[in-house]
């Protein structure tokens, strides 16, 4: 096993123009000898080299002295702006720039090709936003009258103050109350003397219980707020209240985790207890982002994939951009692990963790 594998680290190396100066093979994770076609010595891991597809370190170094003032003309074009310096020296000294708005700043060439920019223009834009919704602060009334008309009721106010103001209310029987609209749209309350009655119950409890693969298993309904018994279609047994199910359309939490919780099971089985990264601290997340299984003594980590990873989903995204955000944490992750050498690999939902799992260590060599 020891002679082969030796036989593919310098296969490797000769296939990238270089060689593997070492003679003897360890494991994937101790380090070994290499040089490259410019004759530049180093030591790394075979898991970095082959599965994290590194090379060499002094290469790349000089690949990067190699972007001149007139790469960072061409990217500020692509954003719409100007590099208005004259001179390149490296990604951490500051150059001038220009946005397609005239404002002008200092930035190193490492922030701007991270994907930062105008700062002036990020913070107008969030103005925008809020001044929007200042415009469309009428538009609670309309909801409110729409609400009240579903529920066979009337919204009685005339004016809208804000979320937590309380306001006049009418259901179909004639009762009135005030509430807040808060309580009425986000937590599902209606008429109190009605609670029961309202249409909201047990048998529109079972139905959405049904569509879903489940059952209510509660044989009584006091309100949308007073927790009731479920079960999902894998026999979890929970208890939540139909506020939660209906509207917050919150379903089993033992499946919500399990698939992760399997993963995290089968892999313990092998290799033991995971660790916690401590390489993804970055300014955008100074508490650190997480990665689901690691193991920084084989630098190995899995990341095991929902369906809110590839398409947007309301459950756990409230909006297209919180989706967006997501992408964006699983792209960094990505980069950060090829930055560290650590071969990332991906579970999904739909894949089998007993069969998945053992194959990812087997390409890692960590298996047999």
């Amino acid at each position: 096993m020891a002679t082969l594998t030796l036989d593919i680290a310098k296969e490797i190396a000769r296939s990238r123009g270089g060689e593997c100066v070492s003679e003897s093979y360890i494991n994937c994770q101790v380090p070994m000898f290499w040089k490259c076609a410019k004759d530049h010595l180093w030591s790394a891991n075979l898991n970095c080299v082959k599965n994290s597809k590194t090379w060499c370190p002094w290469c790349a170094v000089e690949n990067r002295r190699t972007r001149t003032i007139e790469d960072m003309r061409k990217f500020a074009e692509r954003k719409g702006g100007l590099c208005l310096s004259t001179e390149y020296f490296n990604r951490r000294d500051p150059l001038e720039w220009q946005c397609k708005e005239g404002h002008k700043w200092k930035a190193s060439a490492k922030d701007i090709l991270k994907g930062t920019w105008c700062r002036r223009c990020s913070t107008l834009g969030q103005k925008h936003v809020i001044q929007r919704r200042d415009q469309e602060e009428h538009q609670p009334i309309n909801i409110a009258n729409i609400i009240a008309q579903e529920r066979g009721g009337k919204f009685l106010s005339t004016e809208y103050v804000n979320a937590s103001t309380q306001m006049l209310w009418r259901c179909a029987k004639g009762h009135e109350w005030s509430t807040t609209l808060y309580r009425i749209k986000n937590m599902g309350r209606w008429c109190s003397q009605c609670a029961g009655n309202f249409p909201c119950g047990l048998s529109e409890a079972k139905e959405i219980a049904h569509s879903r693969g489940g059952m209510c298993l509660s044989t009584e309904y006091i309100n949308l707020c007073d927790p009731i018994q479920w079960m999902c279609n894998k026999g979890h047994k929970w208890f939540a209240s139909f506020n939660s199910i209906k509207h917050v359309k919150s379903w089993c939490p033992y499946c919500i985790n399990k698939h992760e919780n399997l993963c995290r099971e089968v892999i313990t089985n092998i290799l033991g207890r995971i660790r916690r990264p401590d390489f993804l601290k970055i300014p955008e997340h100074p508490r650190g982002l997480e990665l689901d299984i690691y193991y920084p003594q084989y630098g190995f980590a899995i990341e095991v994939q929902g369906k809110q990873h590839e398409q947007h989903i309301k459950y756990f995204h409230k909006d297209p951009e919180e989706f967006q955000k997501q992408l964006m944490r699983d792209q960094i992750k990505k980069e950060l692990c090829e930055e560290n050498c650590i071969a990332l690999s991906y579970v999904w939902y739909n894949e089998d963790p007993y069969i998945v799992i053992p194959e990812h260590l087997r390409e890692l060599g960590l298996i047999e």
